[in-house]
């Protein structure tokens, strides 16, 4: 009877010490599920909210046409922002009827209907309208309607489909501080018609706002000596190198355009991705020449290079005098070669 009453104890106490083991499980669940009666979770979810000074609220377009120009009138460019939630914004006409001459640059700020992040941005559809057409003769032309000349007349109505080169795209955003600028997108050449009048560009993955320390863009300012740089199809091309081995060119800096003698100019270069200023190696300079009784040479008196830093100039670089030529090698070569210590 003893043993008996002692193995009852012993089992009695297994079920208490299961029971209390039970107990504090069910509290300790019951505290992390059940509600207090705030309505506010004991644990929340952390949620990441994008700081305002990384966000952007305009894109800025830079498109240079090629050999083909955009006509402009009822041949126009038609802009399609697309975001990550699957909604998207609209841009028509962004040259607004105009012209784009060949080799033109082009620069065209797009406001944001909202500030959004950088990574939110995911693709850029470019529309080219390009609207054939006729145009009956007037005036003196419609004077030629019945005679043998008609057909000229007739002919000289007709208006083929606009073709477009597009030479190169970039797509900045803009943020809060104007000197932030963030590559979202860019793309080469293109060759838009009326068979193939759009192009889709997709936004750089994992697209972020610079580091602190970072450099988001460079400018140039280039003193002109005794002898210009004509412009034209003579004209300057630069090109920076950086630690990686990767490089990014700004071609025809001067956009076709003459830089007079004892001028001054500004060429600005936003970076396709922000770098420290030790990951910049050098810098070249390159003209397009072809040397011949009627090629051009250039005085450049000097070249002042700076880097856009948290949004300050920062110094990167200087030259003196080259003469530029058609050159290969040599004191009046074609290419610069400018060292960033």
């Amino acid at each position: 009877m003893k043993e008996i009453k002692q193995r009852s104890q012993v089992q009695l106490g297994q079920h208490l010490l299961m029971l209390s083991w039970v107990v504090a499980f069910a509290l300790a669940t019951n505290a992390q599920t059940s509600r207090p009666s705030s309505g506010v979770l004991l644990s929340p979810q952390r949620t990441t909210i994008l700081s305002p000074s990384c966000q952007i609220s305009q894109l800025q377009l830079r498109i240079r046409t090629g050999n083909d120009d955009l006509r402009g009138g009822g041949n126009n460019l038609n802009v399609e922002i697309h975001f990550a939630d699957g909604t998207a914004q609209f841009a028509n006409n962004v040259n607004k009827n105009g012209n784009w001459a060949n080799n033109s640059i082009n620069t065209i700020p797009i406001q944001l209907n909202r500030p959004v992040g950088p990574s939110e941005i995911k693709q850029i559809r470019l529309i080219h309208l390009a609207q054939g057409g006729y145009t009956p003769p007037q005036g003196g032309g419609a004077g030629m309607l019945g005679t043998v000349a008609a057909p000229i007349a007739l002919a000289n109505g007709v208006k083929s489909e606009d073709n477009w080169d597009m030479a190169e795209f970039q797509a900045n955003g803009i943020g809060n501080n104007s000197h932030s600028s963030i590559p979202i997108a860019s793309f080469g050449l293109h060759r838009f018609t009326g068979s193939n009048p759009s192009l889709e560009i997709n936004a750089r993955p994992n697209v972020a706002c610079a580091a602190a320390g970072q450099v988001t863009g460079l400018n140039f300012t280039f003193k002109t000596g005794n002898d210009d740089l004509r412009g034209g199809n003579d004209n300057l091309n630069i090109t920076v190198q950086f630690a990686d081995g990767t490089v990014q060119s700004e071609m025809n800096a001067n956009q076709s355009q003459r830089w007079a003698d004892g001028n001054t100019n500004h060429v600005s270069m936003v970076l396709n991705h922000p770098v420290t200023l030790n990951q910049i190696r050098q810098v070249q300079l390159q003209t397009t020449f072809q040397g011949g009784s009627g090629g051009d040479n250039w005085n450049m008196d000097s070249v002042e290079i700076t880097a856009f830093v948290d949004g300050k100039i920062t110094p990167l670089a200087t030259s003196g005098f080259h003469r530029f030529s058609a050159d290969q090698s040599g004191p009046t070569a074609k290419l610069l070669t400018i060292g960033v210590k």
